[in-house]
């Protein structure tokens, strides 16, 4: 009688499916904040904020537009079967907090 053959643990067919992307993105906004708030409260400590400001405010870029990754996939696959109003709404919130992660580390 033939054995049964299975499919090795763990593996899945699309590598770059949604939930790997929402995850990556997670992870890396999880690893960046980790990050930026121990340089800046080492920053902080030696005095030397001020010159490192330029990237410091990279590194909270890339986190912050990697939470809204993070955030805005499952969102926008919450809102598939609501109604057209709620979709637009969060939209347009995600496009504004995109927005706003943006600027305002870059003009803060």
């Amino acid at each position: 009688m033939a054995k049964k053959q299975r499919p090795a643990a763990g593996k899945k067919g699309n590598v770059l499916s949604t939930d790997n992307i929402v995850n990556l993105a997670a992870c890396v906004a999880v690893c960046v904040s980790v990050v930026v708030y121990i340089v800046t409260l080492i920053l902080a400590n030696v005095g030397a904020e001020n010159e490192f400001a330029t990237t410091i405010r990279i590194f909270r870029t890339i986190k912050d537009v990697c939470v809204c990754i993070a955030l805005g996939i499952p969102t926008i696959y919450y809102t598939r079967g609501k109604k057209k109003w709620v979709r637009i709404l969060i939209y347009v919130l995600l496009i504004i907090f995109l927005v706003l992660a943006i600027l305002g580390n870059v003009l803060a």
